[in-house]
This record gives C-alpha cells, structure tokens and sequence, in this order.
C-alpha cells in the first residue's frame, strides 16, 4: 500500500515523489477523501462520489498535454508523450498505479 506520511523517505525533491503525491491525491479523491490524508471527507463525497471516480477517470485517459494539472506533475518525466496520463502514471509506477485504481471501485 502507499504510505504518503512514511517519513523515512523523502519523495520531495524527485520525479518519482511527485508521481507517488499525485497518486496518493488520486487516491484521496476516489475514496471521498480530501488531502492530504487524514484531512477529513470531500463534501459531496456520499452523493457525488460516483461522478468524482468517473470525472477522474475520464481526466487521467486524456492526453497530458491537455490537462494542465497532470502536465505539471508530469512535467520531468520521459513519459510525458505517453498518449495519456493513466499511460505515464502507469511507465513510472505500475504497482502503485494499480493500487490506486482499484480503490476507484
């Protein structure tokens, strides 16, 4: 499982921190749950949670070029022509990629 508050490893400064950030705030999202963890629940989590995963969904198999968010956390790395962000998250980490995604359903 990620731990994003395991404090023997500094992420921060390297590409892939910023992926395993990015997948520890998917994570958040598809659980209802604001970041960083332990933040407490989004505010339309009960009712909206099915159109959050989806809206997720659909932003992570868009090009990273078209999504400015991603681009920037994606920016450093070599996968960034990857034909969509889900391609590049899944290049850099394919275990946590995964991970992440099952807790979409």
């Amino acid at each position: 499982e990620i731990e994003p508050s395991d404090q023997t490893l500094d992420f921060q400064g390297s590409r892939l921190g910023r992926v395993y950030k990015l997948l520890v705030y998917i994570r958040c999202c598809f659980q209802g749950q604001m970041f960083p963890p332990g933040a407490g629940e989004l505010p339309d989590a009960g009712s909206g949670g099915a159109l959050l995963r989806a809206q997720i969904l659909a932003t992570l198999l868009q090009p990273p070029g078209k999504n400015t968010f991603y681009r920037r956390q994606l920016a450093s790395l070599p996968t960034l022509t990857a034909p969509c962000c889900l391609h590049a998250l899944l290049l850099a980490a394919p275990a946590a990629t995964l991970q992440v995604l099952t807790s979409a359903f």
